[in-house]
């Protein structure tokens, strides 16, 4: 596997916003700014862009992971970026550090990721997992805003995240830190001018466990977990055990 690093830049928000205008991809539908960050990403580092990212809209600071060193993203985004996407970037803000080459089968960590439960069924429609188990359970589900809903809809959330981990991961503790539903902006695939609006359950996950395959942890670490990586959800950020 590719050597991977870990990205942090910082955003001059009012030039983010500018680009995003210029480019027609600001919208008020695009909660969280997912779109106009991707089309950032991709007008200054290309095929090189760190995937997947987190923005942090509050400081305005993004992590992200990527096969490619801070001083090779620099690089490509001199000489290639338009001026309307290098202006955002905070002089002198782009940093890195290369991840472990190697993770230890037993190693411990603490990790949060912000992602979207999600699963596909059976006629191929993208459907959240808390919908699609209340569509299992018909008549059997929880009342509308009852603690028992609550409780179903965290139960489902955790045991859709404790899959993505699969055999990568032995969790130890797994909590719910902040639970929304946004609204994200997506071009169709067959017409890049048409837009559309997707909303969302927005989770981010707090645990801690030891890794159990270190392969498989590799590649999930680089990867992300859930869908719309490229978007701004999904990667995974390591913390020493508590």
């Amino acid at each position: 596997m590719n050597a991977l690093h870990l990205i942090r830049l910082r955003i001059e928000p009012a030039a983010l916003m500018r680009f995003a205008h210029g480019q027609d991809v600001l919208d008020r539908h695009d909660e969280g700014h997912g779109y106009a960050m991707h089309a950032w990403l991709a007008a200054m580092f290309g095929t090189f862009a760190p995937q997947p990212f987190r923005y942090f809209e509050e400081r305005g600071e993004l992590l992200g992971h990527s096969a490619s060193d801070a001083n090779a993203l620099l690089e490509h985004a001199q000489a290639f970026a338009p001026p309307e996407a290098f202006g955002a970037l905070q002089a002198g803000s782009l940093a890195g550090k290369p991840m472990p080459a190697a993770w230890r089968e037993g190693q411990r960590l603490a990790f949060e990721v912000q992602t979207t439960p999600i699963v596909r069924t059976t006629q191929g429609v993208e459907k959240d997992a808390l919908l699609h188990t209340l569509d299992r359970l018909g008549d059997a589900a929880p009342p509308r805003g009852s603690d028992a809903l609550n409780q179903l809809r965290e139960d489902t959330y955790r045991t859709w995240l404790r899959r993505q981990w699969g055999e990568a991961l032995e969790l130890d503790e797994l909590n719910i830190t902040a639970l929304a539903r946004l609204r994200l902006m997506r071009r169709k695939h067959d017409d890049a001018r048409t837009r559309h609006t997707l909303e969302r359950p927005i989770v981010t996950f707090a645990g801690q466990g030891r890794i159990r395959d270190p392969e498989a942890f590799a590649r999930l670490l680089a990867r992300g977990i859930g869908r719309h990586r490229a978007f701004g959800l999904g990667m995974i950020l390591l913390a020493p055990p508590r």
